[in-house]
């Protein structure tokens, strides 16, 4: 069977026509005036959202080898919400421009290598220039800036999440879920955010959301490892009982350092029989498993057992298994809601905590994580609960509602820039006078891609506004950092004292995962594909 390869200039042409199929749907959406994108999908609601990666995720070609490039952008979108959980119509945006300028310049003979060391030295620069740039704050005013401009000017959305900011601290745990009624608020719950995810796929419950979701069940809580499936019969049958006169639980979630891979196929097992039976690996370790471990039972009203105490599962009793309402377990961690703990017994551990805190040692860093951990003893979860008239709109609201919690807790960690890309203008503005050190002219012209692909946001909103980008770019780049243009009035204004702002690391992180995934096109010399492919002259597509 052989592969068919396609090279050069017709190879990137192909890749860039999947960049652009997916470029064009995502970049309507971006900026205060941004439009909303309909994804149809089989079988399914059609889904109504502003947010980048979403629609990127439904974007999809009938040429696989135009795919390829497709996934390029579907990739940068990704590792932007991953990391900041927005930003990803900016990267999608800076990406398209990126891989233009390049397919443009490989065209007429430039060295691929050179332009992708160019634009790696350009990217560089820039990071260090927003970081100059970035102001710090922690005030209301400024997060509910931030907030209103991710939520595209929600001030009932605004409101829900600078709300739950205020409730539970930027260290604090903040769910999203959507509830059948037209009213939004935030409630608060006790429970515990744990960063330990799921330890089979064989638990997943909602495969849509890959996560596994127990409702009404009670829980071990056990720093040590489980060899023999026998040591939790115990257990298993407290949390089945069918006895009148105590409470009837139907599940069981194990937390501990780990388990025997023969224990773990019987939980699979009980799991697959319809008990609500899972388990999950004990969050850190060593010094810090432990005093977790001990805030968790506190906060469940579970007895810590200890393997190296000599504690023995066998033994346990109701009174030792701890109660949770509900379990929400996905790739990266776990949250338990409704833990059933004294509160007395809980604000005796917050005081143990506290003093933990004056006397630990190791560092700022053990010093934070103690923090973390008091955070989230005195806090509970903070439940944002999306209300609307039907299960599209709530979808909707639900998708701005995590972009705004995601863009204050961007914004506290690393800070503010200016707004309306006029912050990836001032990079470009500092880049044309930079002394970079460059070996050729190609390099220097890899150095110039990003120049002009910095501009690609800031004319992106503006044409998304119905409005000329450049009417006002000269006044932009030549006078006071900070300036933009109101989208209502078509005139300048300034943007910090509007408060039209975005998070630092946003802007960092769009910049730099743009960058990162177009040097992928830059190396690219090269396609193959299966010759009895449907697609087996993909030239003439």
């Amino acid at each position: 069977m052989e592969n068919i390869t396609i090279l050069g200039q017709e190879a990137r042409k192909l890749i860039k026509e999947g960049v652009d199929l997916v470029a064009n749907a995502v970049k309507v959406t971006l900026g205060a005036k941004g439009m909303n994108v309909i994804c149809v999908r089989d079988m399914l609601l059609p889904r109504i959202t502003k947010d980048g990666v979403s629609v990127a995720k439904e974007v999809s070609g009938n040429n696989p080898l135009v795919n390829a490039g497709a996934s390029m952008v579907k990739q940068v979108a990704h590792a932007t919400n991953e990391a900041a959980g927005d930003g990803t119509s900016s990267s999608t945006v800076l990406t398209q421009a990126i891989v233009q300028e390049s397919y443009d310049l490989l065209n007429e003979g430039a060295n691929a290598i050179s332009l992708q060391r160019g634009l790696l030295k350009a990217l560089d620069f820039s990071i260090k220039h927003i970081q100059k740039l970035s102001v710090k704050s922690k005030s209301k005013k400024t997060l509910t800036s931030i907030a209103n401009i991710s939520s595209n000017g929600d001030k009932e959305i605004t409101d829900l999440v600078v709300h739950a900011i205020s409730k539970v601290g930027k260290n604090g745990t903040i769910k999203v879920e959507q509830v059948e009624q037209t009213e939004s608020f935030v409630s608060i719950a006790e429970g515990y955010e744990i960063e330990s995810p799921y330890v089979d796929s064989k638990f997943i419950t909602d495969e849509r959301n890959y996560t596994s979701e127990l409702k009404d069940v009670n829980v071990i809580v056990y720093d040590g490892r489980i060899l023999d499936g026998s040591e939790m019969f115990k257990a298993i049958n407290l949390s089945s009982t069918e006895d009148a006169e105590t409470p009837m639980f139907n599940g069981l979630l194990v937390i501990c350092n780990s388990v025997d891979h023969t224990v773990q196929k019987e939980i699979a097992e009980y799991h697959r029989r319809g008990f609500n039976f899972m388990n999950i690996n004990s969050p850190s370790f060593g010094g810090r498993r432990a005093e977790t471990l001990k805030d968790i039972a506190t906060i469940l009203g579970a007895t810590y057992l200890s393997q190296d105490r000599g504690d023995k599962l066998e033994n346990i009793t109701l009174e030792d298994l701890g109660h949770v309402d509900k379990v929400i377990s996905d790739a990266n961690k776990t949250t338990l809601f409704g833990g059933k703990g004294d509160k007395e017994k809980i604000k005796e551990r917050v005081s143990v905590v506290t003093e933990q805190i004056k006397t630990v040692v190791g560092g700022k860093k053990e010093k934070e994580h103690a923090r973390e951990r008091l955070s989230k003893l005195k806090s509970g979860i903070a439940v944002i609960n999306v209300g609307g008239l039907s299960k599209v709109a709530r979808a909707e609201k639900e998708d701005r509602v995590e972009d705004a919690l995601c863009a204050i807790r961007a914004t506290l960690e690393e800070g503010f820039v200016a707004g309306e890309g006029v912050t990836y203008i001032s990079v470009a503005q500092a880049l044309k006078t930079a002394k970079i050190e460059v070996k050729n002219k190609d390099e220097q012209k890899g150095i110039e891609v990003l120049i002009r692909a910095l501009y690609a946001p800031f004319k992106q909103i503006l044409t998304n506004a119905g409005l000329d980008p450049e009417k006002h770019l000269k006044a932009i780049e030549t006078q006071l950092y900070g300036l933009g243009v109101d989208l209502d009035e078509d005139k300048i204004i300034n943007l910090f004292e509007l408060n039209i702002i975005d998070p630092t690391k946003v802007s960092r992180l769009a910049l730099q995962n743009s960058v990162d995934i177009s040097s992928t096109f830059l190396s690219t010399g090269a396609i193959t594909y299966n010759e009895l492919s449907p697609f087996s002259n993909p030239v003439n597509l």
